[in-house]
């Protein structure tokens, strides 16, 4: 009976698949298969496993980004309310030279504090130090509020360019005008003295 049991198993070990695969070599190949399907589900699970907790330490990086950002947007707007507001001084000046201003809005430097507002349909931007001297101006208008002999001086030496924009300009009590002319094909900026003098500082093609 041994002997017959040790027949058949030689023989086993003999027999071979057409493609050469034999009974004996069967169960180490089935082995391998599995292990590395294992190991592939293994892999699969470790790496939703992971992207989990990168997705949910993104989300929670996220919240923490948007949450400082609102803090210093908080933070910066309350420095801006307090340290904006001019002294006394400053405000009646302001408020004795333009008595309807719009759309008015403080900034404060080291020793200045600078007004933007809009009255009379004129965009303005008024410095002034701390003690309420005024120090500069710009003002950006149409033609229609330029002093008459400057737009009477422009219609004359510029027939045939039309006036787009001013801006006036008032620095160390020196007064100027920055016009802003165009032709059909090219824009140009006269610079206009408070005596009336003229002169073209800028010339280039529209696009």
């Amino acid at each position: 009976m041994q002997f017959q049991r040790q027949l058949l198993h030689f023989r086993s070990m003999k027999f071979r698949f057409r493609k050469g695969l034999t009974f004996t070599q069967l169960p180490l190949k089935f082995q391998l298969v599995t292990d590395a399907v294992f190991l592939c589900k293994t892999m699969i699970s470790t790496y939703n496993f992971m992207a989990v907790k990168l997705d949910s330490s993104l989300k929670k990086y996220n919240t923490m980004k948007k949450l400082i950002s609102i803090v210093a947007c908080l933070f910066v707007l309350a420095s801006f309310a307090s340290a904006n507001i001019p002294n006394e001084k400053v405000l009646k000046v302001f408020s004795e030279s333009f008595t309807a201003p719009s759309e008015v809005k403080w900034y404060e430097g080291i020793d200045f504090y600078e007004v933007r507002f809009v009255e009379s349909n004129i965009r303005s931007v008024v410095t002034y130090d701390k003690e309420g001297n005024f120090l500069k101006s710009l003002r950006y208008y149409d033609e229609s509020k330029l002093p008459f002999y400057v737009s009477c001086k422009l219609k004359k030496k510029f027939s045939d360019k039309k006036v787009y924009g001013v801006t006036e300009k008032v620095n160390d009590g020196v007064l100027t005008y920055y016009v802003k002319m165009e032709s059909e094909t090219q824009w140009f900026t006269v610079k206009v003295d408070a005596d009336g003098s003229m002169e073209v500082i800028e010339k280039y093609k529209k696009a």
